[in-house]
């Protein structure tokens, strides 16, 4: 699945938390609840429901733990990678732990191989290594409690309605209109002053076109007696003609034998 075009290839340097609010959450002076109200400021917790807060707010913890050893440079844009995988769930269309994977290795490869302005060099090979080790025992093995955690729900509801089709009123029902059929009405424009009764016309039509049926039946039959008698006096002619050639053929000088 191809990447949104706002997760592709984003530096995530001081992208979320600024160097002053880097300074002070990785400082080691500083109390729990300021880094916990930087954090939730910065990495904009509070837009997650209520359930996924304090989930979200420990991941983003155990990655401050994690990388206790780094400065606060390479911090604030490991926590920016992780906000970016986290986006990329809510944004996504159904994405998949290879989508999670993928989006990873593009954004750690970027912050690791100095090569501007395409990427630049903020982990080493040795940290590269232990960040993909931690990401895959903690962030890809969890990927499902995450993605149901954060991810909008989508609920499809259906309602069923009885629809009843409205009573038409029956023709016979309504006062004040007679029931006439077109023949009846068009009875005074015809010859007869009876109405016409159209089952009576449609039978006499019927047996005139039987009557027609029978009359053409007998044509084809008449037609084909007289075929076959034509047939059979042209072949009676032919041979006729076939034995009359013979007997003259038989009958001329040349054709008796010398002797």
């Amino acid at each position: 699945m191809a990447l949104p075009l706002k997760l592709k290839r984003q530096f995530c340097i001081y992208t979320d938390i600024k160097n002053k609010e880097a300074k002070a959450l990785f400082s080691k002076d500083s109390s729990m609840e300021t880094k916990i109200d930087i954090i939730s400021k910065s990495l904009k917790i509070e837009d997650f429901n209520e359930i996924a807060r304090p989930i979200i707010l420990e991941l983003y913890l155990k990655v401050m733990q994690f990388g206790a050893t780094m400065d606060h440079k390479k911090q604030s844009t490991l926590l920016s990678i992780y906000k970016l995988l986290l986006d990329f769930i809510i944004i996504a269309h159904r994405p998949t732990r290879s989508n999670i994977l993928e989006l990873f290795k593009e954004q750690l490869f970027l912050h690791s191989v100095q090569r501007p302005p395409f990427s630049l060099c903020i982990f080493s090979s040795e940290e590269v290594k232990s960040i993909t080790k931690f990401f895959l025992e903690d962030f890809y093995r969890n990927f499902i409690l995450y993605y149901y955690l954060i991810k909008p729900k989508e609920e499809l509801s259906l309602k069923l309605i009885e629809f009843q089709m409205p009573e038409m009123p029956k023709l016979a029902s309504i006062e004040g209109i007679p029931i006439t059929s077109p023949l009846q009405e068009l009875a005074e424009f015809l010859p007869s002053a009876e109405p016409v009764d159209s089952e009576q016309e449609y039978n006499e039509m019927k047996k005139a076109r039987g009557k027609k049926k029978e009359e053409i039946d007998i044509n084809k039959e008449i037609q084909k007696l007289m075929d076959l008698a034509e047939d059979k006096i042209k072949k009676f002619s032919d041979k006729t003609m076939e034995e009359q050639d013979k007997i003259i053929l038989e009958t001329k000088p040349e054709n008796k034998p010398k002797k």
